[in-house]
């Protein structure tokens, strides 16, 4: 695997059972700056636990 700024890239290659279409992943940004304002809010998890759902003020904004 390797991430870059606008991308992340899996090697699956090694997964007995891949993830399917539809499968949720939980993955965890390198680097939020430039997708975060595609969403509507942020969810905040500790394990497996959602603690706080944040609102993205500058949704949709660009600088």
């Amino acid at each position: 695997h390797k991430m870059a700024e606008e991308h992340g890239f899996l090697d699956l290659s090694g997964c007995e059972t891949p993830p399917g279409v539809g499968d949720i992943m939980r993955v965890v940004p390198n680097h939020v700056c430039v997708a975060v304002n595609m969403f509507d809010q942020l969810v905040a998890v500790r394990g497996n636990d959602i603690v706080d759902v944040l609102p993205v003020a500058a949704r949709g904004r660009l600088v």
